[in-house]
């Protein structure tokens, strides 16, 4: 995830969140009831988008290349730390393989102390890891039975993710990750353009174009 877009995206939420909650202490209760229930939806769907442990192996691998070790191991860690907590939430399927590559992940803090662990390493294990999230993040979606903006949103920025954990995966399958993503941005605008009341048929070619990737990602895992 671009960490830039991130915290510009986080920082406008909390100041729409600011400005209902300032508005809502000049109105009734009743309004006060609406705006808390609207700030609320707004958050959740935020934090779909949030990847905590992604931006955390992104900065650890920032820090590698400069050579800051104590930095690695932090972002590193918190990386881990995150993903623990993402698997724990998404209810990963296959949990004996998440700890096993949980473990490979944790096998990396020794080789930062101790200043020999290469960029190859650290973004081929935790790049798997990703991709094992973002298996379950595509199968969430696939079992919707609409999907809204919200969905779309999520639903992109799963795609971009792919893509760039995809870089870990041999060069086929690399390449065919890259084309059925294209693939599936173009079925999800087909979607998002048919009318909400005879989009089926759109909604099923997205979900086929999703499940194919989800087996080429499961695959290579």
């Amino acid at each position: 995830m671009n960490t830039q877009s991130h915290f510009t995206l986080v920082k406008g939420v909390l100041f729409a969140a600011v400005c209902l909650t300032l508005g809502a202490c000049n109105s009734s209760s009743k309004h006060e009831a609406s705006n808390a229930d609207t700030t609320f939806t707004v958050i959740e769907e935020t934090k779909t988008l949030d990847n905590p442990s992604d931006v955390s192996f992104d900065s650890a691998a920032s820090a590698l290349s400069k050579g800051e070790w104590s930095m690695v191991t932090t972002h590193l860690k918190a990386g881990i730390a995150a993903y623990k907590e993402e698997a724990k939430k998404e209810k990963l399927e296959r949990q004996g393989i998440i700890d096993e590559q949980i473990k490979k992940m944790e096998a990396l803090v020794p080789k930062a102390e101790a200043k020999t662990l290469t960029t190859d390493e650290l973004l081929l294990t935790t790049g798997v890891a990703e991709l094992m999230t973002l298996h379950r993040a595509i199968e969430v979606t696939e079992e919707l039975t609409a999907i809204t903006p919200e969905n779309s949103q999520h639903l992109r920025q799963t795609l971009a993710d792919l893509e760039k954990q995809a870089e870990v995966l041999p060069a086929e399958a690399k390449q065919e990750i890259k084309k059925l993503t294209s693939e599936a941005h173009a079925k999800l605008e087909a979607y998002e353009k048919a009318p909400a009341n005879n989009n089926q048929k759109e909604h099923q070619a997205l979900k086929e174009k999703l499940s194919k990737i989800r087996e080429v990602i499961h695959k290579h895992l």
